[in-house]
């Protein structure tokens, strides 16, 4: 059926012309079969998949198989319990579709291939052709393969509901079209028979084993044949621990200095009591690919206690090659203590925000606070700094929660290990390849911004006088306010500008961009594969991909040469600009005077040949004025 017929007013059940109350239909072929099904069994109701019977012999003359069907109102209703039962949220309000009809047909195959139905076509305690009983049975077979077919093209929820979006004319003939008994497909589509179909998929798609325990088990192996670290641990009737990231989410963990680290709870159901509700652990980093939050290693866990965290961050920091410094949490002090234990010389910082909200929730009880006018204009008077909350990972839980899980707490681990691993980082690095090849723009905060355009409106001829090279890594600049200040840039090993040492602390400052305008050299990591592996070996070297100035510049012997120039060029600058600052005051001092402009004038050559001497062997003696 096309998808505009479903839109079309038509008679959605015909009732068949049949007399008696059993009739037997005779089919030459299948094919035959399938015809009358469609056009008549399915045309008056519903009919489910009831069983099947081979015999053990084989009879001529006797079917070699029948295939049992009964319709969706068959069965009497369960009888219903007082009280909600342990361990459901809610009662069942639904009303049941099962009134006890006893309409059903028996498909007999023989071996010369024909069928004989066996169909009982009356049914009983309701009527099939009613509007209210249409709506309340199962979709026909036709409508549902219509959106299973949709869901394969990856059409969501939106896109199906404008397929089947009746306009304001055919919205106008619909109440006279259902007196007649025809009404468009369209009206008895309805979202949870979307949500089915995707959830069908996605349990075909995620469970790799009918119970979750050993699915788990089987996605752990498969994620290590991709290459990627897992971690598996399991005690009997004790706790769990289940982590794992891939080799480009290894080079991202590698190369970050600052993590942010926390965890939503309902994320799923427990592997070993389907009871219990799992915790997902996220390290998430800023990526210098987007500059946007991405996580960069899961652990799912029933038990949100110390032993599981330190057995989590000490097997990545066994496997990796670390240069974290700062580690940004909420205000929890299991993840503190974990912290502790296994990073001793990493600075763990708790989110301002999280700290805020518990000092606003005690306040607010006692003491009434500012109008909305002072704390606009105290909020906009604050400097805006990089790694004082943890809204990267608040922002990666927001998008996890809305675009991947939904509104479903009821999965299985199996399925969430599937959307984080296979579906998510996916579309993390889809967006980075993107940004990466310039399809999508680089994101900039908001004091990004404000410092691209102060670098933009410096003149040309201003910023080559500020900018100088001292080697392929390694620009000065000097400050836009102050002369007598220079800043050191470094520019990484794959071909950006990482770090700055002025004191700006929102990530990409006015240097940077003036840098990255005047010597075309990019602000972000995209003269770098993104998605390039590192070895296998976790002991090996990574390919740094951190922002930080420690993390990308080149060798320490280098690094130490370029940074003693840098400072002996700053000092000779700063040296040079007092000593003409100093020969002007002079002039005007002797102006006038013979003897003292002559004194002034040997002082100079006497300074001028001191300094030509200087690591030169051949000296001159005089120097023309």
């Amino acid at each position: 059926m096309k998808s505009s017929s479903f839109t079309t007013p038509q008679s959605i059940r015909i009732q068949p012309d049949y007399t008696e109350a059993v009739v037997t239909e005779d089919f030459a072929t299948n094919d035959d079969y399938d015809i009358w099904f469609n056009n008549v069994a399915s045309k008056h109701a519903v009919f489910i998949f009831k069983g099947d019977h081979r015999p053990s012999t084989y009879i001529s003359g006797r079917p070699t198989m029948s295939i049992y069907f009964i319709c969706d109102h068959a069965g009497l209703p369960r009888k219903k319990a007082d009280e909600t039962p342990g361990g459901k949220r809610r009662k069942t309000t639904k009303a049941t579709i099962k009134v006890g009809c006893t309409s059903k047909f028996t498909k007999h195959v023989y071996a010369d291939g024909a069928v004989k139905v066996v169909y009982q076509w009356i049914h009983e305690n309701h009527d099939p052709l009613e509007m209210e009983d249409i709506g309340h049975s199962r979709l026909p077979v036709e409508l549902r393969n219509w959106i299973v077919d949709c869901v394969d093209r990856h059409m969501n929820l939106k896109s199906i509901k404008a397929f089947l979006r009746l306009n304001i004319d055919q919205l106008d003939e619909l109440d006279s079209n259902i007196a007649d008994g025809r009404f468009p497909p369209s009206l008895i589509i309805k979202q949870q028979d979307v949500v089915n179909v995707v959830n069908e998929k996605l349990n075909k798609i995620s469970r790799k084993h009918a119970i979750d325990r050993f699915s788990v088990y089987a996605w752990v192996e498969y994620l290590k044949s991709k290459n990627h670290h897992t971690l598996l641990f399991e005690q009997e009737n004790g706790p769990f621990v289940v982590a794992w990231y891939s080799e480009w989410q290894k080079e991202l963990l590698e190369g970050a200095l600052d993590w942010c680290i926390d965890s939503t709870h309902h994320t799923c159901k427990s592997m070993l009591n389907p009871d219990q509700y799992c915790y997902l652990y996220t390290i998430v980093v800023r990526s210098p690919f987007t500059n946007k939050g991405v996580p960069v290693a899961f652990m799912l866990t029933a038990s949100e206690i110390i032993p599981n965290l330190v057995k989590w961050l000490q097997n990545i920091k066994d496997n990796n090659n670390l240069n974290v410094a700062r580690i940004m949490i909420d205000c929890s002090t299991t993840e503190i203590a974990a912290i502790r234990q296994v990073f001793d010389g990493v600075d763990v910082l708790l989110c301002h925000w999280h700290i805020k909200r518990a000092w606003d929730l005690h306040i607010k009880k006692d003491i009434k606070g500012g109008n909305r006018f002072k704390s606009k204009a105290l909020r906009d008077g604050v400097r805006d700094a990089r790694f004082h909350t943890n809204n990267l990972i608040e922002s990666y839980h927001n998008q996890l929660k809305t675009l991947y899980l939904g509104r479903k707490r009821q999965n299985r681990m199996d399925r969430t290990i599937y959307i984080l691993s296979q579906v998510m980082i996916a579309d993390y690095r889809l967006e980075a390849l993107q940004v990466f090849h310039k399809i999508k723009q680089f994101s900039l905060t908001r004091s990004e911004k404000m410092a691209k355009n102060q670098a933009e409106e410096v003149d040309e001829n201003t910023a080559y006088s500020i900018i100088v090279k001292i080697n392929e890594e390694l620009y000065s600049c000097r400050s836009f306010t102050n002369p007598e200040v220079i800043y050191q840039l470094i520019v990484s090993q794959s071909g950006y500008v990482s770090s700055c040492s002025c004191p700006f602390v929102s990530g990409i400052c006015k240097h940077m961009f003036l840098l990255s305008r005047i010597k075309v050299i990019p602000y972000y990591a995209n003269h770098s594969a993104p998605f390039a592996s590192t070895s296998a070996n976790a002991t090996a070297p990574a390919t740094v991909v951190s922002t930080s100035a420690s993390a990308l510049a080149p060798a320490p012997s280098d690094v130490t040469t370029a940074t003693n120039n840098f400072e002996f060029d700053n000092k000779l600058s700063l040296l040079e600009r007092n000593f003409v600052k100093s020969l002007h005051e002079a002039k005007k001092r002797v102006y006038g005077d013979d003897l003292l402009m002559d004194e002034l004038c040997d002082k100079v050559k006497t300074s001028l040949t001191i300094v030509d001497g200087i690591g030169n062997r051949s000296i001159y003696s005089a120097r023309q004025m």
